[in-house]
């Protein structure tokens, strides 16, 4: 039996469009130098699934990570406690649901001296513009 004693990492992906969350468990067995990807789909609506801190210990902290970023509960984890986000009291922020430009605007103050700040996309949009039409101009003089 091949022995994959280290829980390498687990991933979460948001597939919204399925209404389900991908959990992605990689599991490396150093005896057969040898790594594998256990996936399994969880429903994103009740988002809830056992811990397998019984097989790897090493799940708590991620087990934590995903609760706290996709609002998945981990049966059996009994520390599904504040990780690295402060008093959050909003949705989890790496559910695709989540509105980061709506939440920034409502939780915080444009900063002083930037009321009329350029918005990014909308200002390298118009370089690109000027840049094509010099580039034209250029090309039309020769």
């Amino acid at each position: 039996m091949l022995q994959f004693s280290t829980l390498t990492m687990i991933a979460c992906t948001d597939w919204i469009e399925e209404n389900i969350f991908e959990l992605t468990y990689i599991l490396y067995s150093y005896e057969r130098k040898l790594q594998i990807l256990v996936k399994t789909n969880i429903d994103r609506e009740s988002a809830m699934t056992n811990t397998i801190i019984p097989l790897w210990t090493q799940a708590e902290t991620f087990e934590r990570e995903i609760h706290e970023m996709y609002g998945i509960e981990f049966n059996g984890n009994n520390r599904l406690t504040e990780f690295m986000l402060e008093d959050w009291k909003f949705m989890p922020p790496l559910r695709r649901d989540f509105d980061t430009v709506e939440f920034v605007n409502q939780q915080y103050d444009v900063r002083p001296g930037r009321e009329d700040a350029k918005d990014a996309d909308e200002y390298t949009k118009i370089k690109k513009e000027k840049k094509k039409k010099l580039k034209e101009l250029n090309n039309t003089e020769n």
